[in-house]
């Protein structure tokens, strides 16, 4: 696992890749004792597989390990979720949120992501809602986000989005009650 990690610093994807798989062939890693390094090998091998393999069915299948082994941490939930997103699957990103944060807690920084784990789930949320052109709830939960994190300059641009797409709707709607009153 060690030898995974250092791999994984240096930026060899390829040899963490292999090192993370061979750390699932040792017996003792399923021991009930090393849960945590389970889930943390299952997620290091969901983070390769996605952003260093682009192989997305490999990756959703180490977050759902994950799942399987603990489901009270919130990054695997999360994980999925921005898959999901990327995927336009909004409803579903939206449940895997929402499930991540009824269920989740958190457990140890060293395992969990380094960026604001606490508006994370606001993030994603918002992501979600603005991909359906809910506005209102982009913006709800894209302000909670910025309370944490108010320098993520993406966060600040969907919000920007969100709140140009609802100022767009109202004008919309303006727009159409005059052509109303006109006709009456």
């Amino acid at each position: 696992m060690l030898l995974a990690r250092e791999y994984l610093l240096k930026q060899e994807y390829d040899n963490a890749l292999e090192a993370y798989e061979k750390c699932l062939q040792y017996a003792d890693i399923y021991e009930p004792n090393k849960k945590m390094v389970l889930c943390e090998t299952y997620g290091r091998l969901g983070d390769l597989y996605y952003w260093h393999k682009h192989n997305l069915s490999e990756s959703v299948k180490y977050f759902n390990k994950w799942i399987e082994v603990d489901r009270t941490y919130r990054e695997p939930y999360f994980c999925l979720a921005d898959i999901y997103n990327n995927q336009e699957l909004y409803p579903s990103a939206i449940g895997l949120v929402t499930t991540g944060l009824i269920v989740g807690q958190r457990h140890y920084d060293w395992v969990e992501r380094k960026d604001n784990w606490i508006a994370k789930g606001e993030e994603l949320l918002c992501y979600s809602y603005l991909g359906l052109k809910d506005y209102s709830n982009a913006i709800v939960h894209g302000k909670l986000a910025l309370t944490h994190d108010p320098n993520n300059v993406t966060l600040l641009q969907k919000y920007t989005m969100a709140l140009e797409g609802s100022i767009a709707g109202m004008t919309q709607s303006n727009n159409n009650s005059n052509e109303s009153l006109q006709k009456l």
